[in-house]
Formats: structure tokens, C-alpha cells, sequence
């Protein structure tokens, strides 16, 4: 008979075993718990992280491609990638004050952020172009960030890797009036 040892949580919690009686936790059998002097097994499982996950839009369309980061202080937690389906994006936090922002560098020189919200959660912008959220509760917010172009960008800006940074007062941009542009300089999606 071999058994599996697991702890049921919430699906936005990372946890693992920190003490497990050198017994490898997916392949129990009595037979080895027993080989080591025992006859039960002590396992302590810890709270590595936690994931804040949502979704991130331009207008109503997925931000696919677009990088997002999650800081503490000034401390970057980590980064991903908004996927197509639906916008959905997931990253690690720790408890207490968190601060979500684009990227520096292609993602945050092509758009900026417009508005957050969580129907679970209060968010508060902190800055021009992050979203502060304090995670406090074993049930975590799902947040929405809504995004807007920066002026003379367009969607597929994400992507290009030598874009420099043009400020809001409006450089030059050779790709201007292309095809799949929409209405205010913003990419069809």
C-alpha cells in the first residue's frame, strides 16, 4: 500500500514540507517508515508564498506580452509574462505591502497603468504606474489592471526590445498610421 501526504489549501498558497522523517512524501509505504524506527511519521509543512493573480487589459482586450512585476520595498518579488487567454497573469508575493507595476523597459516605456480594482480587495494607486495592494488575508485578491498606451506607442511596442524610452510629450515614431492601428494611436487588438 503506498500513500501520498498532502495538505489541501487554498490555491493561491505555495507551500512544501520543511521536515518530512526523510520519507519521500508522494511515495509512502509503511514498510520504509517502519525501516527507520518509527511507527508514525512527523511532517511540518511551511508558507512560502503566496500567488496574486488577474488579469491585465488594454480597453477590454488581453495585454498578452505585456511584463508585470510584483516589488516589497524596493525589493522586486518577481515578474511574469500576461498570457492572451483572457489576460491572466500570476506572481509570487509575500505577506504585508506590495506594489504591482509594468516592467521597466519595453513594457513600461509602451503603456501605463490606468486603473486597478478587486472586488475582494481595496487597492490603491500609489504612484503614476503602480497599484498597491496589502496582503493581509489567507484569501487573496484577484486584481484587474486596466492599461492605456503611452503616447506614439502601439501594442506591438511590447515586443520590441531596442524601443527607447520616449516621454509623454511625444517623440518621434516612424511606424505612425500602419495598418492595425486603431482610433488614438492604439493597436488593434
Amino acid at each position: 500500500e503506498t500513500l501520498t501526504m498532502e495538505v489541501i489549501t487554498p490555491q493561491d498558497w505555495c507551500i512544501s514540507a520543511a521536515k518530512s522523517s526523510n520519507v519521500d512524501l508522494d511515495n509512502i509505504r509503511k514498510v520504509d517508515v517502519l525501516r527507520l524506527g518509527q511507527d508514525q511519521m512527523r511532517v511540518e509543512f511551511v508558507l512560502k508564498s503566496v500567488y496574486v493573480e488577474g488579469s491585465a487589459k488594454l480597453n477590454t482586450q488581453p495585454l498578452d506580452g505585456l511584463q508585470l512585476e510584483l516589488l516589497q520595498g524596493d525589493r522586486s518579488l518577481g515578474d511574469t509574462i500576461v498570457m492572451k487567454q483572457n489576460g491572466y497573469f500570476a506572481l509570487e508575493g509575500q505577506f504585508g505591502e506590495v506594489h504591482l507595476r509594468a516592467k521597466e523597459g519595453p513594457s513600461n516605456d509602451t503603456v501605463t497603468l490606468e486603473e486597478a480594482f478587486s472586488a475582494s480587495s481595496a487597492l490603491e494607486k500609489s504612484k503614476s504606474d503602480e497599484v498597491s495592494l496589502y496582503l493581509d488575508s489567507w484569501l487573496l485578491p484577484s486584481v484587474e489592471a486596466r492599461f492605456k498606451l503611452r503616447r506614439s506607442r502601439k501594442k506591438k511596442d511590447l515586443f520590441n526590445k531596442s524601443l527607447k524610452n520616449l516621454d509623454d510629450g511625444g517623440g518621434k515614431n516612424d511606424d505612425r498610421g500602419r495598418e492595425g492601428e486603431g482610433e488614438g494611436g492604439e493597436a488593434a487588438c
